[in-house]
């Protein structure tokens, strides 16, 4: 399932395909479990990534010396 979250977020697909994506991944006997199927759990798994996502950025650009200088 976070797999799959992160997969989303990366590619910006909107989570309201969500629900299609869990029954494309059960059509291949993925057993996802019941919560994962609505798009409201897809969208907590999202902000977690996303919010991890940004603190990396930053970290990266606060890292850097600036060119300038």
């Amino acid at each position: 399932m976070f797999r799959l979250i992160y997969a989303e977020v990366k590619m910006n697909i909107p989570l309201f395909h969500h629900t299609e994506l869990v029954k494309l991944f059960r059509m291949a006997k993925v057993d996802m479990g019941f919560r994962h199927y609505e798009h409201r759990s897809a969208q907590r798994i999202a902000d977690l990534v996303i919010t991890e996502m940004r603190k990396d950025l930053i970290k990266g650009i606060t890292n850097k010396p600036c060119p300038c200088l």
